[in-house]
């Protein structure tokens, strides 16, 4: 069961604040950790949003747990999400950090970053080959002078654009989009055209997009393929969602042509201005042809408005954070 953590003991954190103990999630602990997650951020976190996320993700689970021993409360949980991924060739796990928090008596003595530590020694290295997130400043600091967390050179690019002025049509044999509602085989056809041209890039199949979007217990997305000539062939794919009125491109696979990706925005733009929605938003790397292929059909560069840093630490030599 790839759900599953590894079976490791416990690590116990001598501090001058007290002893605790380390290990990665059990069952049993999903009350702390909904506990924990209420007085970190000082609103309720749903059990089967976690379990969506975590207990059931298809591809692992990557959660440390560090208790108080007396009481057995968690004090702090280091998470992250894996995913599946390719690297120049090679199948490895990357992990996108999330959801981490420490309990509000235990800050500023050392125990998050000594969990921290034991996080990264449990299930850091061999395969599993990257960690990254999307932190504001203040953690990324945390992170950078503490955990060896380096930020990506590149950046974050967020994008804009009208669906109307966005919009293009399609012609009998023209590039179309189709709004599917399952996680259809031709997903992995597309998955196995474009890997390719992705050096490092999560694998992006028929099960992630079941899991990741079709499962999600809180959000609906549409999921557009793209589709070309006579036969229909799927050739790229965009995942949407719609929030107080406004899209939000969370996901877009496809090849690095500038007509297919100028295809692909255009008919999914022609398709929400038809729904009524006015605006589409996207956040992506600083530099990549998509990036560059959206700007180019139309989408403006503006101020991101997050804060977001990418952020990233390897654990392989031969993956550097400026590659």
């Amino acid at each position: 069961n790839q759900g599953e953590q590894p079976t490791v003991t416990e690590t116990t954190i001598e501090l001058e604040a007290g002893t605790f103990t380390a290990a990665p999630y059990r069952a049993e602990d999903e009350r702390r950790v909904l506990d924990l997650w209420h007085l970190a951020f000082g609103k309720e976190l749903d059990a089967y949003l976690w379990r969506w996320k975590y207990v059931e993700n298809p591809f692992g689970m990557r959660v440390l747990v560090c208790r108080d021993p007396s009481t057995e409360a968690a004090v702090v949980v280091y998470s992250g999400v894996p995913y599946r991924a390719f690297w120049n060739g090679r199948e490895v796990e990357i992990v996108q950090l999330m959801d981490i928090m420490s309990h509000p008596e235990v800050r500023k003595t050392g125990l998050f970053i000594k969990a921290a530590e034991v996080f990264f020694d449990t299930f850091a290295g061999g395969d599993s080959v990257l960690y990254y997130g999307i932190p504001g400043r203040y953690h990324f600091d945390i992170g950078a002078k503490y955990l060896q967390y380096s930020e990506l050179e590149s950046g974050v690019a967020y994008l804009r654009g009208a669906t109307r002025e966005l919009a293009c049509g399609a012609g009998l044999f023209r590039p179309s989009v189709q709004v599917l509602d399952h996680a259809a085989p031709d997903l992995d056809q597309v998955w196995g055209e474009v890997a390719g041209h992705y050096p490092l890039v999560a694998v992006r199949d028929a099960a992630f997009v079941d899991w990741r979007f079709f499962l999600n217990p809180r959000r609906d997305y549409l999921l557009y393929v793209l589709r070309t000539g006579i036969a229909r062939r799927p050739r790229g794919y965009a995942v949407v969602g719609i929030e107080n009125g406004a899209a939000r491109m969370v996901d877009v696979l496809v090849a690095p042509e500038p007509a297919m990706i100028a295809a692909l925005s255009g008919r999914v733009a022609a398709d929400l201005s038809s729904r009524g929605i006015d605006t589409i938003e996207t956040w992506l790397p600083g530099r990549h042809f998509i990036t560059a292929g959206l700007e180019a059909a139309g989408w403006s560069r503006e101020s991101e408005p997050l804060g977001i840093v990418p952020t990233a630490r390897a654990f392989d030599d031969r993956l550097t954070i400026p590659w």
